[in-house]
């Protein structure tokens, strides 16, 4: 399993970029690895448990509830945003719709119909265009951590012409009261310098307790920030 970072550096390398650019490309040697993560208590609770924790997600105004196909699990995505599955992206209508958006070509996204689970982009708004939330299921039922996360991106920084900068890891608790790891990274493309994508990858457990990783991107830090607390807030 790769993680990767983003589809909204558009760049005109496109392949190369398309290397750097799946939500979870990176992890798959560091999952599980982190054994801090790989607690009991990370683990899914059984249903009745389940059912009342889940009293304490909100879905904000303006975002929809969205299920994720291969997971038991659902997060908030903006309402006004096209979503696509990862079986949606392998249709050529559908992949052109988001390659539109981002300025990317057809194949360039359909080559992570294998990768994602969802690819959410924001493709109305001219001043965010290439906002997006992208999911994916990885090995193993341990919440990943800090070292995981961190290797993702080590990984994702020797993709060529990618230069990715980690933030800061944090452990965050969602809206049911589950625990959730977070790691921010702001990344640029030597082939478009001026423009500097911010992002967060969102590590949780599925109601089953399978791994998921989520991948946010934007613009702006704030913008991020916004993003993550509503998808957090949702599960």
């Amino acid at each position: 399993m790769t993680l990767a970072v983003s589809l909204s550096a558009c760049s005109s390398d496109r392949s190369a970029e398309a290397e750097a650019q799946s939500p979870v490309q990176q992890v798959t040697a560091a999952a599980s690895t982190d054994t801090d993560a790989a607690t009991d208590a990370a683990k899914a609770p059984d249903a009745e448990a389940d059912d009342s924790a889940r009293s304490g997600a909100t879905v904000p105004d303006g975002y929809t509830l969205t299920e994720i196909p291969d997971a038991d699990l659902s997060i908030a995505i903006p309402s006004t945003w096209t979503v696509a599955t990862g079986a949606e992206l392998a249709d050529s209508e559908s992949a052109e719709a988001i390659a539109s958006a981002l300025g990317y070509t057809t194949e360039t996204v359909q080559a992570l119909s294998n990768q994602l689970s969802i690819f959410a982009v924001d493709a109305g708004n001219t001043s965010t265009a290439g906002e997006n939330i992208s999911v994916q299921t990885t090995p193993g039922t341990s919440l990943l951590g800090e070292s995981d996360l961190s290797a993702a991106l080590a990984v994702t920084s020797t993709q060529p012409g990618v230069n990715v900068e980690p933030g800061a890891f944090s452990e965050v608790t969602t809206g049911s009261g589950d625990d959730a790891s977070m790691y921010t990274y702001t990344m640029t493309m030597d082939s478009n310098p001026g423009r500097t994508i911010h992002g967060a990858y969102i590590a949780v457990l599925d109601n089953s307790g399978q791994s998921v990783v989520i991948n946010v991107a934007s613009h702006t830090s704030t913008r991020v920030t916004d993003l993550s607390d509503a998808v957090i807030g949702s599960i």
